[in-house]
């Protein structure tokens, strides 16, 4: 003997205005029958932006336990537990990657698995665990047949901001049996129906029924619920309580397709002409007339002839009598007026007048049946093939945000080609519902495209701060900061120190030595190089002093990096990294960092992060650690225009960006190397540099700065 069957449909209103919003999901597997769903309730005013965040966990929670930590060797509430830590690891690198722009503290989620109990094919098994408030009850049968709602107390984890805090430390476990009912989500549906009567509606219809039975009871309410309903066991036959409380519209529009659909049944008892031709039935027409010509007893003939099959006893197997169909009703009605109009006009004393009134009403009645009914089939049809287009134009988007979340560009941008056929088959012009779903497509369209090809770059806001009468058309060589200050760096060696909070801006004395090469800048001072290859200090206090340093070939060192005390710096010739630390009044060489014979010859700049990570144009970052080059890489998204050559990159600890600059852009990626974002001028005019102060982002050019928060 199997498991009873599960069943599960979801109810979801989300009414404009409101301060929150939900998402509700579930998903059964075919292999061992489980269902798995989660629902989310956001405080956020617009769904649509984080909708498809949502889904994409979903998504990521079904692919971590079907296929990750489904191991028949382990209890499943190992497996699911080991599934929710992964997600509470996702969902904290959405938010800190900016997949998913929302606080911790502003959402809610409930997860849930049935599973198939190990012990008895009577029983199932259900695991749930919550972070937040939301709620579930359990309708459960009792003896004599009556049916009791119960609470389960879920222990949700109570809502934080803190990013470390582990969000599904609870699961509870139980086990179902045939006729339970689970209902899940918010508690604003008790608010607005009695206990008595959810708990008959919920124990009476399968799932599908409820859910259109609150549908139909809260609609009326600008309010937003949200909920799973999942019913174990056998569904039950509709019930009188169901047509009851049944929506009117769909039972007229389901009545109407079984009516135009069954071709052949209507061809048989509305008319014998209803299966041919329109143009049949004219020409049969016009030969009763020509016959009138000839006579009325001749015309009278070949219309008995051709219609007689109307006055005729209807067959009692194409049309029984119980129950009575919407066509048997429509055949019965059109049968009494042709009865009733045959008998006013046979009383008339013309024979030619009463055929030739017969002959009218019978064309009047059997043809418009005809168009009426095709029109109507045509009307289904594509109202069928509207909601079909609409079906798989969801599933290919999800399916394309699935191959997104995954790397999968390819496969990617060929479901895009299929979402956008599927798009072009849709004709808007004369509904509007098919105009909102067609213009959202299309923007769901535009955004693929843009995901695809890079394509998000972002304009320069507001700008920071104007020093071009400072700067004249002298040429700056870098832009370094400290906690407190931005420096611009002329090729002359003065510096521009720029004081942060309050934007008042210093000329320092130019350095004694050769114009400025490089400046790498830490928390408290900024490291200068000049083209003499001799090192300069400047320090808090504006003073400079200079270096002794034992660091060969300075003459060739490109870039450097201060990270946890310690100096990295880039010789490229010499295809080098040489680690340093500043000492006194000296810059020493504590060793030759690269152990290995990585070619460094095309790298134009290096970050650290206790890794160092090197960057040339072709948009891969090679990863070194302890001395060697890894096989990891980072391979970041091409942006559009092409990436040009690397001059500039940027990235720390603990820091969930990775920055560079080429000759116009300053672009973002995430640390795993998906494009985030790009800022240019309108005019894509070179930058200057950029500078990361905490999480503000920096950007210079043309004697202007721009300042851009960092989420």
């Amino acid at each position: 003997m199997q498991h009873k069957i599960v069943q599960c449909e979801k109810f979801v209103q989300n009414s404009p205005g409101r301060h929150n919003y939900m998402s509700v999901f579930s998903a059964s597997s075919g292999e061992d029958s489980s269902v798995l769903a989660l629902i989310v309730e956001a405080r956020k005013q617009n769904p649509s932006e984080h909708g498809i965040e949502f889904e994409s966990l979903f998504k990521t929670l079904q692919y971590y336990y079907w296929h990750i930590h489904n191991d028949p060797q382990k209890k499943p509430e190992d497996n699911f537990e080991q599934s929710l830590k992964s997600l509470n690891n996702e969902i904290l690198r959405m938010i800190q990657e900016r997949k998913l722009i929302i606080r911790l503290s502003a959402i809610q989620m409930l997860v849930m698995l049935i599973k198939p109990s190990r012990e008895s094919n009577k029983y199932w098994d259900i695991y749930m665990s919550s972070y937040g408030n939301l709620r579930a009850y359990l309708i459960h049968q009792l003896p004599l047949e009556t049916y009791k709602m119960i609470s389960i107390p879920l222990d949700g984890v109570a809502l934080t901001d803190n990013r470390f805090a582990p969000l599904f430390a609870n699961i509870i476990s139980g086990k179902l049996q045939e006729k339970d009912t689970l209902l899940m989500g918010g508690d604003a549906i008790l608010e607005y129906m009695n206990e008595e009567e959810l708990t008959g509606v919920l124990s009476s219809l399968p799932p599908s029924g409820v859910a259109n039975y609150i549908r139909t009871q809260l609609q009326k309410y600008n309010q937003t619920f949200g909920s799973l309903i999942c019913k174990i066991g056998e569904i039950p036959s509709p019930s009188r309580f169901e047509y009851a409380h049944q929506n009117p519209d769909t039972q007229s529009q389901e009545s109407l397709e079984n009516l135009v659909l069954t071709e052949k049944r209507t061809a048989q008892i509305l008319s014998p002409l209803a299966s041919e031709t329109d143009n049949k039935f004219v020409r049969t027409l016009g030969k009763s007339l020509l016959y009138l010509r000839h006579g009325a007893s001749l015309a009278a003939q070949f219309v008995k002839t051709r219609f007689g099959s109307l006055f005729a006893k209807t067959d009692p197997q194409i049309l029984p009598e119980k129950p009575q169909t919407q066509l048997g009703r429509i055949q019965n009605i059109t049968m009494n007026i042709i009865g009733f109009i045959f008998n006013l006009i046979t009383s008339f004393s013309s024979k030619s007048f009463r055929l030739l009134g017969i002959t009218l009403i019978l064309f009047t009645l059997t043809y418009g049946s005809i168009v009426w009914i095709k029109n109507k089939k045509i009307s289904v049809e594509a109202e069928h093939a509207y909601t079909r287009i609409t079906q798989e134009t969801q599933e290919t988007k999800n399916q394309i945000e699935a191959a997104l979340i995954y790397g999968q560009e390819s496969k990617a941008r060929e479901l895009l080609e299929t979402l956008k056929n599927k798009i072009s088959s849709i004709n808007p012009s004369d509904d509007q519902t098919k105009q909102e779903f067609f213009s959202g497509a299309r923007g769901d369209i535009a955004k693929f495209q843009d995901i695809l090809n890079h394509n998000n770059r972002l304009t320069l806001g507001e700008i920071w701060m104007n020093i071009s009468s400072t700067l004249g058309d002298k040429k700056t060589i870098a832009w370094a900061s400290t906690q407190t200050h931005l420096h611009a760096v002329l090729d002359t060696g003065v510096i521009y120190k720029i004081d942060i909070k309050n934007k008042d801006i210093l000329e320092l004395e130019e350095f004694q030595g050769k114009n400025a090469a490089l400046a790498i800048g830490n928390t408290q001072q900024i490291l200068i190089l000049d083209t003499g290859g001799n090192w300069h200090l400047l320090e808090k206090d504006n003073s400079f002093s200079a270096l002794k340093s034992n660091i060969p070939n300075p003459e060739s060192i490109s870039d450097g990096v201060f990270y946890n005390k310690k100096l990295y710096l880039l010789d490229r010739a010499h295809s080098q990294i040489y680690k340093a630390r500043i000492d006194g009044s000296s810059l020493v060489l504590e060793k030759k960092w690269l152990e290995d014979n990585t070619d460094l010859s095309q790298v134009k700049t290096i970050a650290v992060d206790g890794r160092v990570l090197a960057s040339n144009s072709s948009g891969n970052i090679k990863i070194f650690f302890s001395g060697k080059l890894s096989a990891d890489v980072i391979t970041l998204d091409r942006p559009n225009p092409e990436l040009g050559s690397i001059t500039q990159l940027y990235t720390q600890l603990d820091f969930p960006h990775i920055i560079a600059q080429d000759k116009s852009r300053v672009l973002i990626w995430s640390s795993q190397g998906q494009l985030e974002g790009q800022f240019a001028k309108e005019d894509l005019s070179p930058l200057d540099g950029f500078s990361v102060v905490g999480q503000d982002l920096y950007i210079a050019g043309g004697g202007m700065i721009w300042k851009e928060e960092l989420k």
